[in-house]
């Protein structure tokens, strides 16, 4: 068989798949060709997960990725709970997916299970409350 005629019959992409709180990096297309890429980016303090593209193969998208939630900690947060940050250049109020951010009584000593040094998961983050 030709190589050339069987490249012919390789079918191209449409529109690739939305990426949940991500964005293509370049100007969107309606139509792809057979082994086109496109590359994603994630939105401020989102961090990817697996591979930042997705080729088109004989019209079907490959590749997989996600954006992981950013952690948020409000004043109001802080203060119900009576913690504040233990080092005074971690005012963060955005933490990353894997970052851990460790906090200090304000009052009292810690009441729950939960520990003073925790890692913000995909949005995820427990907060300690002292008494």
């Amino acid at each position: 068989m030709d190589v050339s005629a069987s490249q012919n019959e390789l079918l191209g992409c449409e529109t690739p798949p939305f990426l949940g709180n991500g964005d293509i990096k370049d100007t969107m297309k309606t139509h792809y060709s057979h082994t086109e890429r496109v590359e994603y980016v994630c939105q401020k303090y989102y961090i990817m997960e697996g591979e930042p593209s997705r080729t088109c193969i004989n019209g079907e998208w490959t590749g997989q990725m996600r954006c992981l939630k950013p952690c948020t900690v409000t004043a109001d947060d802080i203060r119900h709970q009576n913690i504040a940050f233990k080092y005074r250049d971690a005012n963060k109020m955005y933490s990353t997916h894997d970052d851990v951010i460790e906090f200090k009584c304000t009052k009292g000593q810690p009441v729950n299970n939960v520990g003073l040094r925790q890692k913000c998961n995909d949005g995820v983050l427990l907060l300690p409350s002292c008494q």
